[in-house]
């Protein structure tokens, strides 16, 4: 797996964002409660999600930061996003 984006989602949380536009969210714990114990430590998913950013240049290293610098779309830039979802979805079938 390709990371393409990296960031702290919160203290114990960071957010990965492949090169396949998959959007993750793992979280470091402990099965140590006072998580003292480096062994005790893991990684959880705690959520995966897959999302199309029509906006996201995924080649050149002077793009836009996706967490940091969202892009904002255009009405008309959903209306033509949901349309190739929708025709994604009925060809897949």
């Amino acid at each position: 797996m390709t990371f393409s984006k990296i960031c702290w989602y919160a203290e114990r949380q960071i957010r990965i964002i492949t090169d396949q536009n998959i959007d993750c969210i793992m979280e470091m714990r402990s099965t140590d409660p006072l998580d003292l114990d480096p062994k005790q430590r893991y990684i959880k998913m705690i959520s995966v999600s897959k999302f199309d950013n029509l906006h996201t240049n995924m080649y050149k290293l002077d793009s836009a930061h996706l967490v940091h610098q969202p892009f904002t779309l255009q009405p008309r830039d959903v209306l033509e996003r949901l349309i190739r979802f929708s025709q994604s979805y009925k060809t897949s079938l």
